[in-house]
């Protein structure tokens, strides 16, 4: 990222290509220039820098990349705000979601709601090979994507989760997403790493 200040560049690294994690060095440099900081020690700061482990991890096998997502399930901005970097990144890929709110199962509280506020619609875009979705919700999950005019042969839809990597397509892929509600970092890396090894066997003479 080149920022201009005072008739002088200066490049500083990015610890995404995200629009929205953009905006937030940006600030950061901004208030630490104002407070006095040398362009080159933020610089040299931000190249030590990543997206925590919480919101997004990444594994490569076989040419492809495998990655855990954050998507907060029930609030609109955020989820919006992923599916349209997915949609706008130019990789080809295929889309886990897992995004049902944590107490759900056993005190039936999730407003539907969300899911008609929230665009899905751009999830309708050709680099989206497959969108697999997981969880009790998975229905609702289903309908919406329907109606956002994604191409059901593109849909696996599902209750149980533990049965997602059975009917994930990587093949043409370069990326794969597991998007999940920020409840469940854990989960959404089990899952993410039972696809690996699913990839793993069938790669196996």
């Amino acid at each position: 990222m080149t920022v201009s200040e005072a008739g002088q560049e200066q490049v500083y690294p990015l610890i995404s290509d995200t629009v929205y994690n953009i905006s937030n060095v940006l600030s950061f440099v901004a208030l630490m220039r104002e407070l006095g900081t040398s362009r080159e020690a933020l610089a040299a700061f931000l190249r030590t820098q990543q997206v925590t482990r919480f919101r997004e991890t990444c594994v490569e096998y076989g040419g492809v990349r495998y990655y855990t997502y954050a998507a907060k399930g029930q609030s609109v901005s955020a989820a919006s705000t992923v599916f349209e970097y997915l949609a706008a990144e130019p990789s080809r890929k295929m889309l886990v979601l897992v995004m049902d709110e944590m107490q759900d199962r056993n005190h039936a509280t999730e407003t539907l709601t969300w899911l008609y506020e929230t665009d899905f619609e751009l999830l309708n875009s050709p680099n989206i090979q497959q969108i697999v979705v997981g969880g009790h919700m998975f229905l609702n999950h289903r309908l919406r994507l329907l109606l956002a005019g994604v191409p059901e042969e593109r849909l696996v839809c599902m209750e149980d989760e533990s049965r997602i990597p059975d009917y994930v397509k990587v093949d043409g892929a370069e990326r794969v997403y597991v998007l999940f509600e920020v409840d469940f970092p854990t989960k959404a890396r089990n899952i993410r790493d039972a696809i690996i090894e699913k990839q793993k066997g069938r790669k196996q003479p």
